[in-house]
């Protein structure tokens, strides 16, 4: 399955992502506060990614992390992005319009190469904390 980079969904509202998360407020700020959620432009409204985010945010809080840990999250995200976004860089400098939509199409299945080893590679080191 090959990632859609188009916004799919409808944005949320400070109130709609709280109550699809379970986060209380000072959860949902300290989420935000680290970059893990953020916001549309400097709006109060956050796009619809947000909402899954907050969910699995609040699952791994219950499990016992603290949101300074998720922290790691987002910084490998950033990471794998800054990556992809290296292999597209002279397309997206182009001015035509192609360039950029052969971009869009590159980050799209890089994204899904880049899935699929980071979730191999989790597996990975997983299984070896089980076995020490």
């Amino acid at each position: 399955m090959t990632q859609n980079l188009d916004q799919e969904g409808e944005p949320l509202d400070r109130t709609e992502l709280l109550k699809r998360s379970r986060l209380e407020e000072d959860e949902l700020d300290a989420l935000i506060d680290i970059g893990l959620i953020r916001p549309i432009r400097d709006s109060v409204v956050f796009p619809p990614e947000a909402g899954i985010v907050a969910m699995e945010a609040k699952r791994l809080m219950e499990q016992g992390l603290e949101v300074r840990h998720l922290r790691t999250v987002r910084l490998s995200a950033e990471r794998e992005a800054d990556l992809l976004e290296q292999l597209v860089a002279p397309l997206l400098k182009a001015s035509n319009p192609e360039a950029r939509v052969r971009a869009k199409d590159v980050l799209e299945s890089t994204s899904d190469s880049v899935q699929a080893m980071h979730r191999a590679l989790l597996a990975s080191e997983l299984r070896q904390h089980l076995k020490t």
